[in-house]
């Protein structure tokens, strides 16, 4: 029978520079990357030493598993049968591939939850009539992170955390904070404001606790003070549809949900590898709106300053919830001494 061989060469591309040398590419087949190559008829062939010989009518399939920090980037040389992302890929004999290897990039730059976006007074239309703000107001591009939560109050409340769900898809420092209290998050408000020398919004007293977490308190405002706060329900209404210049659309930013939000079906098939499937997602990473401002439809919902009867409003929807519940239009109540696994915050402040 005539034989028909391939080459295989396993190369990394480092800040887009190719290492290159026989030497460096025996190395890295045999030390750095793993290699499956797959004869029709043959099972698998040892890759290391990088020249294999098939028979003449056999399908060859190669595919490329990156080490541990590092993610596989495309395939050069006489390739068949394969899209440039792909990390498979089907070889004809007597042919040479190089597949190209680029250092992952770490998930470990902290979003800054501070972060705020100005938003000016004015009026946005919505899909039954219209929202209108008298004052301009500054409020946060993401959700308070887990990260800037414990940073300040020195513990972290939340059930999808690093040390709970090791499993976790993505960076949980960077995951809104969840399982707070309205009096959590505007502890955290007056705290941060105390850091970074602004008044502080809150008059906290007569704190109850359980745990680290606060169950119970009288809250009074100084609605002049620079300080942080959470933002009225109507606050994040207006903001999360673009303020005064936004579209009307179904959802913060968008009519297509999985374009800006994390809700119960795309959360689900994000976490696909964790046991209990969905979960919060780090902020930021769907689209932002007219704004520039992230999740205000879906992944936690959000505490507002608004009440509604012995309770408060909440709005935004969240992973746990299907797509209706993150409509811009819609809000809940809930018991401030309340906490649950969908539910965080944002900041929000004066000029």
């Amino acid at each position: 029978m005539l034989k028909g061989k391939v080459v295989v060469i396993l190369a990394i591309l480092l800040s887009l520079l190719l290492l290159s040398g026989c030497d460096s590419a025996e190395e890295i087949i045999s030390d750095t990357h793993n290699l499956t190559i797959e004869v029709d008829g043959e099972g698998t062939v040892d890759p290391a030493e990088g020249t294999h010989e098939f028979e003449e009518d056999a399908t060859v399939t190669l595919k490329a598993i990156p080490a541990e920090g590092w993610e596989f980037s495309h395939w050069t040389g006489e390739v068949t049968d394969t899209e440039s992302s792909d990390t498979t890929v089907l070889m004809d004999q007597d042919k040479s591939v190089t597949a190209h290897f680029t250092e992952k990039a770490q998930d470990n730059d902290l979003i800054d939850s501070t972060e705020m976006v100005f938003v000016e007074s004015g009026t946005t239309s919505t899909a039954n009539g219209s929202v209108t703000i008298d004052h301009d107001f500054y409020i946060g591009k993401y959700h308070v992170t887990q990260a800037d939560f414990e940073e300040i109050m020195g513990f972290n409340p939340s059930y999808f955390n690093d040390d709970d769900h090791p499993d976790l898809t993505g960076n949980s420092v960077n995951r809104p904070v969840e399982r707070v209290t309205w009096y959590d998050a505007v502890m955290y408000c007056n705290k941060l404001s105390e850091a970074e020398g602004l008044d502080k919004y809150y008059n906290i007293s007569s704190v109850e606790y359980s745990g680290d977490r606060i169950t119970d308190a009288i809250v009074t405002e100084n609605k002049d003070a620079n300080g942080y706060r959470l933002p009225t329900a109507d606050e994040h209404e207006y903001a999360a549809r673009g303020g005064k210049d936004g579209n009307a659309t179904t959802y913060a930013g968008s009519d297509n949900l999985d374009e800006v939000g994390w809700y119960t079906s795309n959360s689900e098939a994000a976490n696909s590898e964790r046991s209990d499937n969905r979960g919060t997602m780090p902020a930021g990473e769907k689209e932002d709106n007219e704004l520039g401002i992230y999740d205000m439809s879906g992944n936690v919902l959000e505490w507002t300053n608004t009440t509604s009867g012995s309770n408060r409003i909440v709005r935004g929807g969240s992973w746990y919830t299907n797509a209706d519940y993150c409509e811009v239009s819609n809000s809940f109540t809930s018991n401030p001494s309340g906490s649950g696994v969908n539910v965080g915050f944002r900041l929000t402040r004066s000029p």
